[in-house]
């Protein structure tokens, strides 16, 4: 959780203003709580007075320190406004708002040449021209911001639970229709395998009968001569003789 720090910021007339710890070298005005423990001074708030020439550290309430013995002070838009009602008295958290300000709300006026106009004021009047009115005096735009009570913000709207639920069901009714189309595409799929499989085996069938129409009947050779009308047997071979084989008996040289 970010620490948050009260200063009293004098461009605003003195008014409590919360500032926030940063992470980042700090600059001449800007205000920072020192880190370390140099000199006993750990938790002290100041403003930077210098930066060092060759950028490493600064000094803090007359103290050097280096980028990493502080911490920056960033200002935000809250502060917090003494306020009277009745018998009661306290500080109230605003946010300070810049844009031009209603009858009845209630403005922080700040750098008015006449300091006594300067403060927490209530606004009576306002202008075409964005000039307010109030008991003492009136301002510009530009020389105010408007004081808008933190807890008295609008919350972050609900969801309504309406709502909630019918997003649901249109969420719920999409998936269906996308599992509902990735099922039937599985189912298509199968079945375009299993025809791919019927025809693979009926090629390979088809391929079968057609080798076996065309494997050749001999199944023995029986090379003769006649010679004066006498068979003679010169060569026998069972199976299918290959050009080789033929060759041999041909050249006489089978089974030499």
């Amino acid at each position: 959780m970010t620490k948050t720090h009260l200063i009293a910021d004098e461009s605003l007339g003195g008014v409590l203003r919360e500032y926030i710890e940063v992470y980042r070298k700090a600059k001449v005005g800007d205000y920072a709580v020192q880190t370390s423990r140099w000199m006993g001074n750990r938790g002290n708030i100041a403003e930077i007075t210098r930066v060092c020439d060759d950028g490493s550290g600064v000094t803090l309430g007359g103290h050097p320190l280096t980028h990493g013995e502080y911490l920056t002070l960033e200002p935000t838009d809250i502060v917090h406004v003494w306020i009277t009602v009745g018998d009661l008295k306290g500080l109230v958290r605003y946010r300070l708002v810049d844009r031009k300000a209603e009858v009845g709300e209630k403005v922080l006026v700040y750098g008015h040449g006449a300091s006594y106009v300067d403060g927490v004021r209530t606004v009576k009047r306002t202008a075409q021209d964005g000039h307010i009115f109030f008991d003492r005096g009136g301002r510009r735009s530009g020389g105010y911001y408007v004081l808008i009570p933190v807890n008295s913000e609008p919350a972050e709207p609900t969801p309504d639970i309406h709502d909630i639920l019918a997003n649901l069901a249109a969420r719920v009714h999409d998936l269906e229709s996308q599992l509902r189309d990735t099922q039937g595409n599985v189912e298509r799929q199968g079945v375009e395998i299993e025809t791919v499989k019927h025809l693979a085996k009926s090629n390979e069938e088809d391929i079968r009968l057609l080798d076996e129409r065309t494997q050749p009947k001999i199944n023995e050779l029986t090379l003769t001569s006649r010679i004066d009308g006498t068979t003679k047997i010169d060569a026998k071979y069972s199976g299918i003789p290959t050009s080789e084989v033929l060759a041999k008996i041909l050249d006489g040289g089978w089974g030499r």
